[in-house]
């Protein structure tokens, strides 16, 4: 490489061309000429990036690369399972009781509901009532449906025929509990035909 190098040996200045390896080189031998340098102007030289270093910067960008891909990843599946917890909490709180039902069993339901707002009945006897030309006229499976996705305390209910036929006539116990328990009647098992009449006071 070649320099140029500006020297004095005290009462001189002198500028020199030099070839040499670096810097360093090139002011020893201006220096063996009994100059000593005071400027010194080489070529400029672009610095090279080390192959490690360029190593190392792929390194962290690929890094990165993938880390942002495993957080897109984490991301979505974490997405995915929020979605899905939702949608089972969803399903979970719905009506239990309306799923599955069709049009005619809802509105059976519907009906099914009035009726014991109004009246006590057994299970068989609600389901005449929804089934019956005379009553409401759903299908006999429409009505059984509706009535068996009710929630509904059947002796409770013969305790309230119970005290309804006594409201309006005088029954004895065994006399009311066929009232209560035959087909004729409100069509109560004999089992809570029985209780619902015990609760009154014509058992007592």
């Amino acid at each position: 490489m070649r320099f140029q190098i500006k020297a004095t040996n005290g009462p001189e200045d002198k500028a020199f061309t030099i070839d040499a390896v670096n810097e360093r080189d090139a002011i020893s031998k201006v220096k063996e000429l009994g100059y000593q340098a005071y400027k010194v102007k080489g070529p400029k030289v672009k610095k090279s990036i080390p192959l490690d270093k360029i190593a190392w910067s792929l390194s962290i960008i690929t890094i990165a690369l993938i880390g942002g891909w495993i957080g897109f990843e984490m991301f979505t599946l974490a997405s995915k399972e929020v979605s899905e917890q939702l949608s089972e909490e969803k399903e979970q709180t719905a009506p239990e009781r309306a799923d599955g039902l069709t049009g005619p069993q809802r509105n059976a339901l519907r009906s099914a509901k009035q009726y014991l707002s109004i009246s006590g009945f057994s299970r068989s006897g609600l389901i005449q009532q929804l089934s019956s030309d005379a009553g409401d006229g759903y299908r006999v499976t429409d009505a059984t449906v509706a009535v068996d996705s009710l929630n509904v305390d059947w002796n409770e209910q013969a305790v309230r025929s119970a005290k309804q036929y006594l409201s309006i006539s005088g029954f004895s116990c065994k006399g009311l509990i066929e009232q209560l328990s035959s087909n004729a009647g409100d069509g109560y098992t004999v089992s809570q035909a029985t209780y619902g009449a015990r609760q009154t006071s014509a058992c007592k």
